[in-house]
């Protein structure tokens, strides 16, 4: 499915990983923060500080989910695309996701899996109101 098909179905949601979902990232950096606290380089302490940043920057830009009113879509990468897309008729099943830590920041993961000939899944990873994106999926089936 091209952007121009895409656009000429109603499109119910679209989105990305939530800032929160790259916690791990940010706490590495805190930690080397700490260790390096020592350190009075400039240079050194700017990069601590910036490289957990630009990473979840990254890694977040490189994921776009979209539900339209057929198909999960999940579209990865930067300068590479890839394409992964799951009609809403085939899902037989949808699980929210969310660990302790993800429950206490409104993020989850939302998986939904086909069956048959084309066994396939699509997860939609650290968005917010992971229930709300089950209940957009479930109106429409």
């Amino acid at each position: 499915m091209n952007e121009r098909e895409l656009h000429r179905k109603k499109t119910l949601y679209v989105g990305r990983p939530s800032w929160l979902y790259y916690y791990g990232i940010y706490f590495f950096g805190l930690f080397f923060l700490i260790v390096s606290s020592e350190s009075r380089s400039f240079v050194l302490r700017s990069a601590i500080i910036s490289l957990p940043i630009l990473l979840a920057v990254i890694f977040r830009h490189r994921l776009l989910y979209s539900i339209t009113e057929d198909r999960a879509i999940v579209r990865t990468g930067i300068i590479a695309k890839n394409t992964k897309e799951l009609k809403i008729e085939h899902i037989i099943s949808i699980q929210v996701n969310q660990n302790p830590i993800e429950r206490l920041f409104g993020i989850g993961t939302v998986r939904l899996m086909s069956d048959g000939e084309c066994e396939s899944h699509v997860a939609f990873k650290g968005v917010r109101d992971p229930e709300g994106i089950r209940d957009k999926i479930t109106t429409i089936q």
